[in-house]
């Protein structure tokens, strides 16, 4: 039986978080991966506005990297008065690292359509400018990062495995998110958590790096997208 981590965390509106280790036992899903007829030949990944939101009960999100192949999905569930939100993905090798690592993990707006609508990406450009058209995260408020309404936990993936976490959160219903992005992030989410200052258990930076820290948790690239659509 796999073995499961379980971790409360401790961010106000989220709860009974689980990392399942299922994932560092080489977990399997057809219904998830690898599939040629997946793979999307053009560069935007998917499609989609935040207009139109319903009061669907229940959600998903394909999750694709950049290059159009699947690499999972996101569902989201009414639960009571919160959203039960689960996660399965498997990335590409060359984010992943020895020993498994953690990736930032966010509902993104999707709102600006200057920017364009859904997850557009060029493969054979520099990661950096990935999935730009999802916007930024996702807010009800103005509010720095740690705090947005679409700031969800980290995701662990091992290496090699497959990635699987399940929480709930009240920060958003369910639809509130339909038509917004899912994004996961090439670093690990600090959730805006770095004292800067000159005391010993300070930071020193410049106020760039804080700027990226408050607005992104410094999860650097967008490495997979998918925009959320009712349904199951």
């Amino acid at each position: 039986m796999a073995r499961r981590l379980t971790a409360v965390l401790a961010m106000g509106v989220l709860s009974a978080a689980t990392v399942s280790a299922g994932a560092l036992s080489g977990l399997t899903d057809s219904a998830t991966g690898g599939d040629p007829s997946d793979a999307l030949t053009s560069v935007r990944v998917d499609d989609g506005s935040a207009t139109g939101v319903g009061g669907d009960e229940s959600a998903i999100a394909i999750l694709r990297h950049a290059d159009g192949s699947r690499a999972g999905h996101a569902r989201f569930h009414r639960d009571g008065r919160s959203t039960q939100v689960s996660v399965k993905l498997r990335l590409h090798e060359r984010f992943r690292s020895a020993g498994g690592s953690f990736h930032g993990f966010h509902v993104h707006a999707n709102d600006v359509a200057d920017n364009g609508s859904g997850c557009i990406a060029d493969a054979d450009a520099a990661p950096s400018t990935w999935f730009l058209s999802a916007d930024t995260h996702y807010e009800r408020s103005e509010t720095d990062h740690g705090q947005h309404s679409g700031d969800m936990p980290v995701v662990y993936s091992p290496d090699g495995g497959w990635a699987k976490a399940s929480f709930t959160t009240d920060r958003f219903r369910v639809s509130d998110v339909v038509g917004r992005a899912v994004i996961v992030h090439a670093e690990p989410d600090n959730f805006g958590n770095v004292p800067v200052g000159t005391e010993p258990t300070q930071y020193s930076g410049t106020e760039q790096a804080r700027a990226v820290t408050m607005a992104t948790g410094n999860a650097g690239d967008r490495i997979v997208c998918g925009v959320i659509r009712q349904g199951r």
